[in-house]
């Protein structure tokens, strides 16, 4: 992530989407949910939904099957695809990726919470703040065998592009 954060955003997704495929040559794909979730943020950033949506899955897929709390990254890319259609599960979404970081002691870098926060503002903008901030706070709440499971049901159904 360290090339897209000085702006080789191209060759940040070249060396993730390497470290996915070592990942899955060692027989660790179970441990790939983070890189898959880095690998989704920049495909959907660069209007790749395709590519952003089936990493999503990939990446919720892994986590669950481990329990890994770090799928808090991928809940916040997956957010940022419903947001056009689907503000009030966006919102959700965020509410618990949120909780997922908190969880384990994450604490997102500024520029990540900068694109989430910017990715969520037409979902707030759509459904007011009062709903809105009652949407996180229920996202935040659930468990997490509960956000996994909506975000994979989400992510399973077929995602709205969101971001032009």
């Amino acid at each position: 992530m360290l090339r897209g954060s000085v702006g080789d955003v191209d060759g940040a997704r070249h060396w993730l989407a390497n470290s996915v495929a070592i990942q899955r040559e060692l027989g660790r794909g179970d441990e790939a949910s983070t890189t898959l979730a880095l690998l989704a943020a920049i495909a959907n950033l660069q209007g790749d939904h395709e590519s952003a949506d089936a990493a999503i899955l990939e990446s919720l897929q892994a986590g669950s099957a481990v329990k890994d709390r770090r799928l808090g990254w991928t809940l916040d890319v997956l957010s940022a695809r419903l947001v056009e259609d689907r503000p009030e599960m966006a919102e959700q979404l965020a509410g618990a990726a949120s909780a997922m970081h908190s969880s384990v002691g994450i604490q997102p870098p500024a520029v990540w919470e900068a694109l989430v926060q910017s990715a969520l503002a037409p979902a707030r903008a759509a459904l007011g703040e009062q709903a809105a901030a009652a949407a996180w706070e229920e996202g935040r709440q659930m468990h997490f065998e509960e956000a996994v499971a909506l975000a994979l049901a989400q992510a399973s159904a077929g995602r709205t592009v969101s971001q032009p």
